[in-house]
């Protein structure tokens, strides 16, 4: 058995000179969900605005430091919301506490440039638990810390 999964990654950006957005599929407690790879973010965060109708009002609750300072967005309320199940391929990880954001901002900002909206970020902090490696020739997330 292989010490590490490997999981296909998707570019969204519509043209090569376009940038380099990249997201990976996964499932929360059992919901299909397009997560962007951001590797300048600190902290991974769901999406609050398009979770809500999946997960329901009540597994979100208005986190005790109330408000984030967020790149282009300024102050936000914060929430944690209580994960059962994060699946990115074959990995799957159970009873997290995660932060959500709204990020209807981020979704309009995509979708202007006719990317597919995304219901979350993976950031630096799951990345380094995971020990992640981004392949850009092959498009692939290597993860290799499978003991979390």
């Amino acid at each position: 058995m292989p010490d590490f999964i490997q999981v296909p990654l998707q570019r969204l950006d519509p043209a090569p000179d376009a940038g380099c957005h990249i997201s990976v599929e996964a499932t929360i407690n059992g919901q299909a969900v397009n997560l962007l790879i951001d590797t300048g973010a600190s902290a991974t965060l769901l999406a609050k605005d398009r979770l809500l109708p999946l997960l329901g009002e009540a597994a979100f609750e208005v986190n005790n430091e109330g408000y984030s300072v967020v790149a282009n967005a300024g102050r936000m309320e914060t929430y944690s919301v209580d994960v059962d199940v994060l699946r990115i391929g074959d990995l799957e990880l159970r009873d997290l506490v995660l932060s959500a954001l709204d990020l209807t901002d981020l979704n309009a900002q995509m979708h202007q440039h006719h990317l597919p909206p995304v219901e979350g970020i993976v950031g630096g902090d799951l990345l380094l638990q995971l020990r992640a490696v981004i392949d850009y020739r092959l498009m692939a997330l290597r993860m290799e810390g499978l003991g979390v």
